[in-house]
C-alpha cells in the first residue's frame, strides 16, 4: 500500500504591522485532515537545533533570540496519522545588532503559567549595557497581533491583570536600549507562547452519596475570582447512565445552584457550563461532578460536626450539621438529641428534612453536654435506623471583661471610666462596682447593681483596685461573674507617652486618626498637642487639649510626620514628654 504524502505547505514570512519580525506565518494546508504544524529554527542554514509543535494556528511568535546572530525557519504539517510534509522553504531573520551594545539578562514572570484571568502578573527584566543606563519597552501579543504594552521608560517590569476577553495564547517581549537612543531596540527577549485561563469553576454538594430515590440534592457553582465587571450565566446538565444521554436540566442564567431530586436508581452525572453574560460559545468554562450513584441501602451517619469550636460561653450561637447517606427512600428524617450532664436526655429538634440543629445557651446553661443525631427514611416509623453521637463537651459562662479610658500609673484627680461588658448577650445582666484602698484596706460600694455598665472615678493619690460583680437581672446572687484589676497606682510622676499610632495608613485625601496613649502626671487630667511635619516645616494640628486623638486628612502625597507633645493638666510648659513618628511617605 502506497503511504500518501503530504503537500509542501504554501509558506510566507509575514512582519507585524507594528513590531519588525516578531511573528511568523504561513498558509495552512488544504488536506482535510491536518492535525497541526511544527516550526523549526535554527543559526545555521538547514540545521535546525530547537523544534515547536504550535497545533493547528499558523502563526507564531519569535522569542528569545539573540539580535547578533542569524536565525533561519522552517515549518512542517502533519496529518491525523502521524504523517509530516516536507519542510517549507527556508526563511532568514538576519542579525539586527552588533555584539556586546546591550544585553537581556533575564526576563521573568511573578507567576507560574498558565496566568488566570483577573490575576495581575509582572514580568520583570534585567539587562545591561557598557555604553550606560538602560530603558525598557514591552509588548504584548494575542491573536490579533503585537501591541506595544509600555513605551520605553526607566521601570524594567510590565504589570497586565488580563480580562476575561483575554481567554487565549499570548506572549511577552522586552526591547531594551541605551538611554537617548533611537534604535528601535538595541535587544530583546521574549516569553514562549503562554496560555491566560479563566478561574477554575468548582462544583459542589453537601449531599453524601449515595442517595435514595425522593432524597433532594443540590449543587453549587463557584469561581474564587470573577474578574471585574464580568456577569456569569450557568447552565446544569443531567448524565443518565442507563441512557447513555445527557440533558439540560436548567438552562443559562444567573442561578448558580440546582437542585435535583432523582425518582429512580441509577449511576448519573451532573454538569455546570459558565460563560459570560452575551456569549454566544458553549460555555467558557465548566465543572462536573463525576458519577454518583442513586440506590437503596443502609443509612450511614457520616459526620456530625458543629460550626464553632469547644468549649465556648454562653451566649455563642453554634449550629451542628448531620451529614449522612443511604436509605431506602428519600428525603432523610432527621431528629436531634442533647444531652445535659446531670440531668438527662432531650429532644430539642423532632424528626425533619432538616440535617442541622442551631442552639445560642443561655446564662445559667453552663455544664457538660453531648449531641446525638438520629436518621430514618422518609415514612419511616422506626425509632432510627442510625445515628451518631458527640463527644462530651462543655459550655461555660460568658467571661466579664473590664476596661479603662486611662493608662495607669495616672495622676490624681485623672478621670477614669471603667466599662464593664460581658458577651452573653442572651440575657439581661446587671453590675455593681467596688474599690480598694490599699492605704485603708478596705472595699466600698460606689456604684450599686443596676443595668449601668460604666463607672466614673476621680481617684486621689494612692494604690487601688477595681472589680466589677455581675449577675442576671432580677437575681438575688451576690454575683454570677466578676472581674478585677490588679492594683493601680495614683501618684504624682513625669509623663511619659508609650504609643502613637495611626487608624490607617495615611493615604492622599483619606482621613486618618491619630492616637496617642501616656501615662504619669503631676495632675490630671492629661493634656495633649498634635504637631504635623509637612515636608517643609512643622505646624500645629491640634493645640492642647484632654483629647489624646486626633483625625488628619492629608492634602496631597509627600513626606511627613507627626508628634503628639503631652503635659499635666495646669502645665504651662511647652511639654513634659512627647513621642513622634518616623517620617513616612504619602502616596
Amino acid at each position: 500500500m502506497r503511504r500518501r504524502v503530504l503537500g509542501i505547505i504554501a509558506f510566507i514570512f509575514a512582519f507585524a504591522a507594528v513590531v519588525d519580525a516578531q511573528t511568523l506565518t504561513w498558509d495552512p494546508n488544504t488536506e482535510p485532515d491536518i492535525a497541526g504544524y511544527v516550526v523549526s529554527v535554527g543559526t545555521q542554514s538547514g540545521v535546525y537545533t530547537s523544534n515547536v509543535n504550535v497545533g493547528t494556528q499558523t502563526s507564531y511568535p519569535i522569542s528569545n533570540l539573540d539580535p547578533t546572530l542569524n536565525y533561519y525557519f522552517a515549518v512542517r504539517a502533519y496529518n491525523s496519522q502521524g504523517l509530516y510534509s516536507s519542510y517549507s522553504r527556508e526563511i532568514l531573520l538576519p542579525a539586527t545588532a552588533p555584539p556586546g551594545t546591550t544585553v537581556i539578562t533575564s526576563l521573568r514572570a511573578s507567576t507560574t503559567y498558565p496566568v488566570l484571568a483577573g490575576k495581575p502578573v509582572t514580568w520583570t527584566a534585567s539587562a545591561t549595557s557598557k555604553n550606560g543606563p538602560v530603558e525598557y519597552a514591552f509588548w504584548l501579543y494575542s491573536a490579533a497581533g503585537w501591541v506595544k504594552a509600555q513605551d520605553y521608560s526607566s521601570s524594567n517590569s510590565f504589570t497586565w491583570a488580563p480580562a476575561w476577553g483575554d481567554l487565549g495564547v499570548h506572549a511577552v517581549q522586552v526591547w531594551a536600549r541605551v538611554v537617548g537612543s533611537t534604535a528601535k531596540y538595541e535587544a530583546w527577549v521574549g516569553t514562549d507562547l503562554f496560555t491566560v485561563a479563566a478561574q477554575p469553576l468548582q462544583l459542589t454538594t453537601s449531599t453524601e452519596f449515595p442517595v435514595p430515590p425522593g432524597q433532594s440534592i443540590t449543587w453549587s457553582a463557584s469561581m474564587a475570582s470573577v474578574p471585574s465587571g464580568v456577569q456569569l450565566e450557568y447552565e446544569y446538565w443531567l448524565y443518565q447512565q442507563s441512557t447513555g444521554a445527557w440533558t439540560i436540566v436548567q438552562p443559562y442564567g444567573p442561578q448558580t445552584d440546582f437542585t435535583w431530586t432523582p425518582s429512580a436508581t441509577g449511576t448519573y452525572a451532573i454538569q455546570v457550563w459558565a460563560r459570560q453574560v452575551g456569549s454566544a460559545a458553549k460555555y467558557d468554562v465548566y465543572a462536573g461532578s463525576g458519577f454518583f450513584s442513586v440506590s437503596r441501602s443502609p443509612i450511614v451517619v457520616k459526620s456530625i460536626t458543629p460550626d464553632t469550636n469547644l468549649p465556648t460561653a454562653t451566649g455563642t450561637t453554634i449550629t451542628w450539621t448531620a451529614r449522612a447517606r443511604g436509605g431506602s427512600a428519600g428525603p432523610l428524617q432527621y431528629s436531634f438529641w442533647r444531652l445535659h450532664e446531670g440531668i438527662g436526655w432531650t429532644e430539642v429538634q423532632p424528626y425533619s428534612m432538616s440535617n442541622s440543629y442551631t442552639w445560642t445557651p443561655t446564662w445559667g446553661d453552663e455544664g457538660k453536654y453531648a449531641l446525638q443525631v438520629w436518621v430514618r427514611s422518609a415514612g419511616s416509623t422506626a425509632k432510627y435506623e442510625a445515628w451518631l453521637g458527640t463527644g462530651t463537651f462543655e459550655i461555660t459562662r460568658s467571661a466579664v471583661q473590664l476596661t479603662s479610658n486611662v493608662s495607669f500609673p495616672a495622676a490624681p484627680g485623672t478621670a477614669v471610666t471603667w466599662t464593664a461588658s460581658v458577651a452573653d448577650t442572651s440575657s439581661p445582666v446587671d453590675y455593681t462596682f467596688w474599690v480598694y484602698n490599699q492605704g485603708t484596706g478596705t472595699w466600698t460600694n460606689p456604684q450599686g447593681y443596676s443595668s449601668t455598665s460604666t463607672f466614673s472615678w476621680t481617684p486621689a493619690a494612692g494604690r487601688y483596685a477595681i472589680q466589677v460583680w455581675v449577675r442576671r437581672a432580677g437575681s438575688t446572687a451576690t454575683y454570677d461573674a466578676w472581674r478585677g484589676t490588679d492594683i493601680l497606682t495614683i501618684a504624682s510622676s513625669t509623663p511619659k507617652v508609650l504609643s502613637l499610632k495611626p487608624s490607617v495608613t495615611p493615604t492622599s485625601g483619606t482621613a486618618v486618626t491619630w492616637t496617642a496613649v501616656a501615662t504619669g502626671g503631676t495632675a490630671g487630667p492629661l493634656q495633649y498637642e498634635f504637631w504635623v511635619f509637612d515636608g517643609s516645616s512643622w505646624q500645629i494640628a491640634q493645640s492642647y487639649s484632654s483629647s489624646n486623638s486626633f483625625s488628619w486628612t492629608p492634602a496631597s502625597p509627600g513626606k511627613y510626620a507627626v508628634q503628639v507633645w503631652v503635659r499635666s493638666a495646669g502645665g504651662i510648659a511647652n511639654y513634659e514628654a512627647w513621642l513622634g513618628s518616623d517620617y513616612f511617605m504619602v502616596q
